[in-house]
């Protein structure tokens, strides 16, 4: 890129100097104009020659570049959507359970619940130091507000 500028610019800087050797050698006639017109083009010619030149084939391949890496992007960003979505379903289970424990007088120390493909409670382990009796009414809570079968709710002491 650095090498494009260097001769654009070494390409208008030579255009204009041989423009104004051109008008200074030339004689005050008619010819003069003639001749200022001509520097006048080759200057234009100058600047405009990166355009002219230019590669278009380039552009459209790197819009095609720049469609394909927005499109994964957003396929990336769809996907890190979708597992946040579902880390703050579980976590919004689990503190529900939690709480519930709570509410018996079961200090639960962790609650992992895991999803179907429709975001509901498919299963739940629960590790928390809890007599039948509490483990039945959590059960039950927990089969009655989310919809999970007690044979899916495991668990474990401590």
């Amino acid at each position: 890129m650095n090498n494009l500028l260097k001769s654009w610019i070494l390409g208008i800087v030579c255009a204009s100097f041989i423009a104004a050797i051109m008008q200074a050698i030339t004689p005050e006639i008619r010819a003069k104009r003639v001749v200022t017109l001509a520097c006048g083009v080759l200057i234009m010619v100058a600047v405009a020659k990166p355009i002219i030149n230019m590669d278009y084939s380039g552009i459209s391949l790197y819009q095609a570049q720049l469609k394909a890496d927005g499109a994964a992007l957003a396929a990336r960003l769809d996907e890190t959507n979708e597992n946040l979505t579902l880390a703050l379903i579980e976590r919004s289970f689990a503190a529900y359970i939690s709480d519930k424990g709570k509410a018996l007088g079961v200090e639960i120390t962790a609650v992992e619940v895991s999803l179907t493909a429709d975001r509901e409670p498919e299963s739940v382990a629960i590790t928390a130091l809890a007599d039948a009796e509490q483990r039945f009414v959590i059960e039950r809570e927990v089969a009655v507000t989310f919809g999970v079968e007690r044979g899916k709710i495991f668990w474990t002491e401590g």
